[in-house]
């Protein structure tokens, strides 16, 4: 049963070299590992895979629609990267209007 878990015999190995508490990081690791797995299979099955089977195409629908004064700018590393504090603020305002 040891070789159906991943990486179980070099864990062990480190252990034998380093102590459990190094063992229980790479442990730790490989349980952190496990979950992004898991949620990556989630997002492919529940979101990806029905957008890119029954979604509409880009343009199509008013949120699917860059509009036509950010369209020059949409794709500039500036508009990516500022995204988050316009996320919080947006956030903010929305929490203090509310």
């Amino acid at each position: 049963m040891v070789i159906f878990i991943p990486w179980e015999m070099r864990i062990k190995k480190i252990e034998s070299h380093f102590g459990s508490g190094v063992a229980s990081y790479f442990i730790f690791l490989r349980w952190l590992f496990g979950i992004n797995i898991v949620l990556t299979i989630m997002t492919g099955a529940f979101i990806v895979i029905p957008e890119l089977i029954a979604g509409q195409p880009f343009g199509s629908t008013a949120s699917k629609t860059i509009p036509k004064e950010h369209v020059a700018s949409a794709q500039d590393l500036d508009t990516v990267w500022s995204l988050g504090v316009r996320l919080r603020l947006g956030c903010a305002l929305v929490l203090r209007e509310g």
